[in-house]
Parts: C-alpha cells; structure tokens; sequence
C-alpha cells in the first residue's frame, strides 16, 4: 500500500525521519496511521466493536493481504463501513497535517454516517436487480454434516486491552445440538493467526474430551487452514504440528474454512474467554455461563 506515510517518505528520501506527524509515534506505518494512531482510534472508539476487534486481530504487515482478508471474511455492510472509515481517517490526517485543520472525531465519524446512508439506497436498488453471492454464502448458519459426524467451530479474539489473547471452540452433533465448549486464554499472546491455530488444536483437544471419532473442524482464518492442509513452514508451524499429531488419533477428520457468520458462536465465545485470567476453562454439556449460546442450531 503507497500511501504517504512516514516509512514510506522517510524510504523514498522524502522526509528526515518516519514519526507520526499527528501523535509522535516512532514509526509511521499504515497500520499506525490507520488504526493505531490517536487520531484514528478517536474514530474507531465510535465504532461497532465487533468490526473493530475483527480488523485489529490480523497482525500482518502486510497491507494488500490485509485487505484482501477483509473482503474474504467481512460481510457487504461491514466491509463498506470500514472501507469508508479508512478513508475519512487518512483524509481527516492529511487535513491535519498538511492545512493544520484538525477535525473533530464526532464529526468525521457523523460524515461517514452520512456518506454511507447516501449510498446505501443505490446498493439496495443494485442487491434488488442481482442478489450478491457473498451474500447468499452466507444465508445459512449451519453446514449440514455427514451422518455420525460432529463439528467443530474454532476461532480466536483478543481482550478489549490488546493483551491477552483467547482461543474457543465449540462442538455441536450432526443435528446443531451443543455438546461442549472450551477456551484457552494467554495473557501476552496477541498474534491473531497464532491464535487461529491454537483453536484449531483447542479444537481437537475438545473433540477428545468429549470421545468424539468423526469430527469437522472449522476456522474461519483461511491462512491457517490452507497451511495446516498443505502443511507449509510458517511462524506457528509448531502449534499446526501439535495439531496433526492430535488429528492421528481420530477416525476420520476435516479441517475446512468457513465464514465469520458460520463459526460466529465460537467468536464470541472467545472474545468473552478473554477477559477471564490465563487458564483453560471447559464446559461439558452444559453451556458456558460468560456468553449466550444456543442450544441447538437451525439446519438447513
């Protein structure tokens, strides 16, 4: 990503050194000028909190991946509102730094309402003429499975201070109803893909507990499962090899991908398990009494 900011002026001998104009920051990197900055969390804190811990969660400094992983796993309304408040945040910095015109957050915030209530009428009218696929991928909130089956919903969240991190899953039988649940929270560990892979193994570890043979583990993290299934070299191939070595000692397994509103409940579980103290925390057959959920799921 070309976008001005201090790195990328300093490296392209445009500027003395790469601080952050706006908050002093040592570093100006686009994650820093679009997320981490004052400025920018003024704007994000008036934000839903569920959009901003999932854009906070991928560490990689990578700017195309990052985006890419957002249309991969966000939905229509939620990538639009991000993408503007992006935009407003990085217009509102230019502003500031280069016409010493500072904006209040609320009205920044107030102008992204705005923008995006003028264009949602042309998007309905264009979702009305032809229903989005993305959309439609995720119309169901439960994957119908192979008779004997059990699956297993994983995924990872960070605590609202960024310094613990947490890792859930939860089990349901071939019809939807609960079976167990568990969480596995780490005080300092805040690397999201690492915390992808160790539900993964979260995930397998409760299968075991619960003598499940046949189970289908899902992540909504489509890195770690790609490099589980291709078993590539990565930072956390230690974790993915606990993982495998867990995997042997089932019947049958499958370790797939799916979308945020499929896995949605072991989300919010582990967001929830993160503001517990470090320690694994277990609930069989009975639901876990620091978050909602349902007892049984609609089949499609």
């Amino acid at each position: 990503m070309s976008l001005a900011t201090g790195e990328v002026r300093a490296h392209r001998n445009m500027a003395t050194d790469d601080t952050c104009p706006i908050c002093n920051a040592a570093v100006d990197t686009w994650r820093h000028a679009l997320i981490e900055c004052n400025m920018s969390r003024a704007v994000w804190a008036l934000a839903d909190d569920e959009v901003v811990e999932h854009l906070i969660m991928n560490r990689t400094d990578d700017a195309r991946l990052w985006i890419f992983w957002l249309f991969d796993t966000m939905k229509e309304n939620e990538l639009a509102t991000t993408l503007v408040t992006l935009w407003a945040i990085w217009w509102a910095r230019r502003r500031a730094i280069h016409d010493e015109e500072f904006h209040n957050p609320i009205s920044t915030f107030g102008f992204i309402t705005k923008y995006l209530e003028e264009i949602e009428v042309p998007m309905k009218q264009k979702r009305a003429m032809k229903p989005d696929a993305h959309e439609a991928r995720h119309s169901r909130l439960w994957s119908p499975l192979k008779p004997g089956w059990c699956k297993v919903s994983v995924d990872g969240g960070l605590s609202r201070d960024g310094r613990r991190g947490a890792a859930a899953a939860i089990c349901r039988d071939e019809r939807g109803h609960f079976l167990g649940a568990s969480a596995v929270v780490l005080n300092g560990q805040t690397n999201s893909a690492c915390l992808e892979a160790i539900a993964c193994n979260e995930g397998f570890a409760l299968a075991q507990d619960l003598n499940i043979r046949k189970i289908k583990v899902a992540s909504d993290c489509l890195e770690v499962v790609t490099n589980f299934q291709k078993k590539a070299k990565c930072s956390y191939s230690v974790i993915l090899r606990e993982v495998e070595d867990r995997a042997k000692l089932f019947t049958l397994v499958e370790a797939v991908h799916e979308y945020r509103e499929f896995v949605v409940d072991a989300h919010r579980l582990a967001k929830a398990a993160s503001s517990l103290g470090a320690g694994r925390y277990i609930w069989l057959g009975s639901l876990p009494d620091i978050y909602n959920i349902p007892l049984n799921v609609s089949i499609e």
